[in-house]
C-alpha cells in the first residue's frame, strides 16, 4: 500500500450501516455488502489542512478508503455505491487476506 504523510493519517472505521441508511440501499445491495465485506476504512484525508497542496479548482480533497474484502471479488453495485455515499474523490484499496478464502468449495 502507499504511504501517506502521518498529518494525513484519519483511520476511523466507517460502518457499512452508514452506507445503507444514506443511501437507501436495495435489499440485494445490503446483502452483497454483509456477504462481500468485513470492514471499510477511511484511512487518509489528502486535504490543503494535511498536506501541503493547495486545493484545485476540480479537487478539493482525495480519500483514501480501505475496503477489507472477504471474498476475493467485490460487486460492482458496491462499488458504486461506496463511491456515491462519500462525496470526494476518493482512492480505494481493496484488500482480501487469502487465508480466509474457502479452497474446497
Amino acid at each position: 500500500m502507499v504511504s501517506f504523510p502521518k498529518a494525513t493519517i484519519f483511520n476511523r472505521r466507517i460502518p457499512k450501516q452508514k452506507f445503507y441508511d444514506k443511501l437507501n440501499i436495495s435489499g440485494q445491495l445490503e446483502q452483497q455488502f454483509i456477504r462481500e465485506i468485513n470492514t471499510i476504512w477511511w484511512k487518509n484525508k489528502l486535504s490543503p489542512e494535511t498536506i501541503n497542496v493547495g486545493a484545485g479548482k476540480y479537487v478539493k480533497e482525495i480519500e483514501v478508503i480501505e475496503i477489507d474484502l472477504k471474498e476475493q471479488h467485490v460487486s460492482k453495485g458496491i462499488i458504486e455505491a461506496v463511491d456515491k455515499g462519500i462525496p470526494y474523490h476518493i482512492i480505494l484499496y481493496l484488500l482480501q487476506d487469502i487465508r480466509t478464502w474457502d479452497k474446497f468449495g
